[in-house]
């Protein structure tokens, strides 16, 4: 049962939280410039990987038209294995980033939002243009962070006392990267959590050649350019740091070319710090 319960708790880890998102904005770039902040440049040396979840739309009906999770799992599959088509919706995304050189690595979850503008039906905004543009990462849905290093063939997060480990490999000349195993090391014993223990699909990030970050807002556009997305200043995430007692607290902040806040402050994204579930820094 205690083998059962933690592949359910991965399981939850490497899926789309539900948490309820936040975004603040702080007044300038001054009062940003105060904090104790580590900046990581996403630059050309940092490779995408993205997990889409996508199933066949179902014909609505009571059920589907108000839950859009109502899906059995033998109809999902990852939206790289199959063709594009008007039947297929996409129901999670999730962003692998990762630098061979820095040996840097940062996995992020999003929330998925919906609409009821489509008639009575309820569809995922992950099925919206803004979505199909697969090398457009879109910061307006981030919920979750994990900043790790990368050490031979694993991924290591350090949480809290506990340093977890992801086994990985590459497959098709380096274009797919499929998670094999977990491991959890309390620093007194280690415990190693088979994936397909609770997964029914395999935990693999598919590789974007060219990817562009930004916030995008207007999910029902059918064309995707400097009216519909804010792109970021500097293609990079800022740590910020504040003290939390005895333990610093590291939240995510990301600064765009122009206002994504209706108060029209400064254009920061700012996430809690209780998003950060893992570091780096020492």
């Amino acid at each position: 049962m205690k083998y059962l319960l933690l592949c359910c708790a991965m399981a939850t880890v490497l899926s789309c939280s539900m948490a309820k998102r936040k975004y603040l904005s702080f007044a300038g770039y001054k009062r940003v410039g105060t904090l104790d902040t580590q900046f990581l440049p996403l630059d050309k040396d940092f490779q995408l990987y993205v997990r889409q979840i996508c199933r066949v739309r179902p014909v609505p009906n009571f059920y589907t038209s108000r839950d859009p999770n109502h899906a059995a799992p033998a109809e999902r599959c990852n939206c790289d294995d199959k063709p594009a088509g008007s039947n297929m919706e996409k129901m999670e995304v999730a962003y692998l980033l990762y630098s061979p050189t820095l040996r840097k690595v940062l996995y992020i979850t999003t929330i998925p939002t919906y609409t009821l503008k489509n008639g009575d039906e309820r569809r995922g905004l992950y099925d919206m243009p803004i979505y199909r543009a697969d090398s457009f990462v879109n910061v307006a849905n981030f919920n979750t962070f994990f900043a790790g290093e990368i050490k031979g063939n694993q991924f290591i997060f350090i949480q809290k006392k506990d340093t977890l480990r992801w086994t990985f490999t590459t497959t098709d000349n380096n274009r797919i990267i499929t998670l094999s195993d977990i491991s959890r090391d309390n620093g007194k014993q280690e415990e190693s959590y088979g994936l397909d223990c609770s997964l029914a699909l395999p935990v693999s990030f598919y590789k974007r050649n060219s990817w562009t970050m930004g916030f995008g807002f207007n999910f029902r556009s059918d064309t995707i350019d400097r009216e519909h997305i804010t792109f970021m200043k500097h293609q990079g995430i800022w740590f910020g740091r504040e003290k939390n007692g005895n333990e610093d607290s590291f939240f995510p902040l990301f600064e765009f070319e122009a206002n994504v806040d209706y108060r029209k402050k400064y254009p920061w994204v700012y996430f809690g710090a209780f998003r950060m579930q893992s570091r780096w820094f020492r």
